[in-house]
């Protein structure tokens, strides 16, 4: 019997506003550090359901493979044994007895018996609204499962933990959660979850817990099984004592603010209460019914400086993370527009410029990234800062390739242009090296295998 983990440091439950509950960190958590390691309960793939994105095109299908993974969700919720059962059941269920899933439902519902296809609904999205919805208020296997399903990122897999499907959304978070494959394939099949009940707690927009629960401490024990599939959740920056550890359910850093709640209300069926969200300013131009209502001009001249500078802030703070996209965008352009170039030709030194441009612009483009993910207080963060040095090894690596290719056709005077530009390459490369070395280390383990092969490309270069 697997058992959940938290080797580094104990959390308890909270009440704070309109979040019903939470962990705290108990001590100083240092970046990279492994904060829980949890069994999983129930996880769902594509595979099992034989999906495929050619479904999203046509209505009736999706609905009749969201009827057949809800089947199969109640199927795996029956034959869990009686304990991971009462763990299962304590989970927050945001959509059984959510009114805004049910407007949602109706809402999609109708869309697509006009048009017989998903239009702009995202496969995740419909996931979230089209649960069975039951009428009594009472839980559901599947509204659980939708609830506080986690997404893996391939194959659709989403899984379900006893306890890291606890902790809340951020726009800023400071932790993250990751899969450690196992013996065995996800699920497992055998009673996994821990000796701890943790009842009556839910994710950022569940029902409320009850007063018993206020500050309650989670106690688990200790397991040396290594047999199954383990999600764990990772420190992403120093975390101090006494702060909220709180992952982020989608990529947000690269979202403005109105794309971020959409995404919070549409795909989990709550209102993003995030310190980045609910920053001042935004509260600001909600109190004066909106950006329209502030630009009125009888509004802006009586509008205090303080309140002023706010609205600023957090408007420049969504700008910020709208620029991101951008430039990563921009970025992955010109690195495929490089992975893709023609090989330079000894009586074409256009070719040898328009690859130095490429090289100027991208390193233009990455400093540029690094200045808004600082401004905005993503950085510190391993697991963005181990991407971000990825796009700027890509840059280079591309670059090398080019000149590679291309060195036995160019001729002596070429050959010298070409030595020196690709030794000053190597260069950069090795510093870009380094550097995703340094946060995938922390992000993902000094044994993960793009962590050693990077290191022996170093060593050899």
């Amino acid at each position: 019997m697997t058992q959940t983990k938290t080797p580094y440091c104990i959390h308890h439950f909270f009440e704070r506003g309109a979040k019903d509950s939470g962990l705290i960190a108990s001590q100083d958590i240092k970046c990279g550090t492994v904060i829980v390691e949890d069994t999983i309960l129930m996880s769902i793939s594509s595979a099992e359901l034989n999906w495929s994105f050619d479904i999203l095109q046509d209505a009736q299908c999706l609905e009749r493979r969201y009827l057949e993974k809800y089947a199969l969700v109640q199927q795996k919720y029956e034959e869990m044994c009686e304990n991971d059962v009462k763990v299962f059941d304590a989970l927050a269920d945001n959509e059984t007895q959510n009114d805004r899933h049910r407007d949602m439902h109706s809402q999609a519902m109708m869309l697509m018996s006009q048009q017989n296809r998903l239009c702009r609904w995202n496969l995740h999205q419909w996931d979230k609204v089209y649960s069975p919805l039951a009428s009594d208020g009472s839980k559901s296997a599947a509204g659980i499962f939708g609830t506080n399903a986690i997404p893996l990122g391939e194959k659709w897999t989403q899984v379900v933990c006893p306890l890291i499907s606890r902790f809340n959304h951020s726009c800023c978070p400071n932790a993250a959660w990751q899969c450690r494959p196992g013996k065995v394939g996800l699920g497992g099949g055998e009673c996994s979850s821990s000796s701890s009940h943790f009842s009556n707690s839910t994710k950022s927009s569940g029902t409320t817990s009850s007063e018993e629960d206020e500050n309650r401490k989670i106690t688990v024990e200790n397991s040396e099984s290594e047999s199954a599939d383990t999600m764990t959740v990772i420190a992403l920056r120093d975390i101090s004592k006494g702060e909220e550890i709180c992952v982020s359910y989608f990529e947000s850093s690269r979202m403005g603010r109105e794309a971020r709640l959409e995404m919070c209300a549409k795909g989990f069926g709550f209102d993003c209460e995030c310190e980045v969200c609910m920053q001042e300013g935004f509260q600001v131009i909600a109190r004066y019914g909106g950006k329209k209502g502030l630009q009125k001009p009888e509004v802006l001249d009586k509008l205090p400086t303080r309140e002023w500078e706010q609205v600023k802030t957090a408007i420049n703070s969504s700008k910020r993370r709208k620029e991101l996209e951008e430039r990563y965008e921009k970025l992955e352009r010109i690195i495929r527009s490089m992975e893709t170039m023609e090989v330079v030709d000894a009586k074409k030194d256009a070719k040898l410029v328009e690859l130095e441009e490429l090289l100027t612009e991208g390193e233009k483009l990455l400093k540029r990234m690094y200045e808004l993910y600082s401004e905005e207080k993503l950085f510190p963060n391993c697991a963005l800062q181990t991407g971000w040095a990825s796009q700027g090894l890509r840059l280079y690596m591309a670059g090398m390739d080019v000149l590679n290719l291309g060195v036995a056709n160019l001729n002596t005077n070429n050959s010298i242009l070409v030595g020196k530009n690709r030794e000053e390459m190597i260069k950069k490369a090795r510093h870009w090296a380094e550097e995703q070395v340094k946060w995938s280390i922390m992000w993902k383990g000094r044994d993960d295998k793009t962590v050693l092969d990077l290191e022996e490309w170093i060593r050899q270069n």
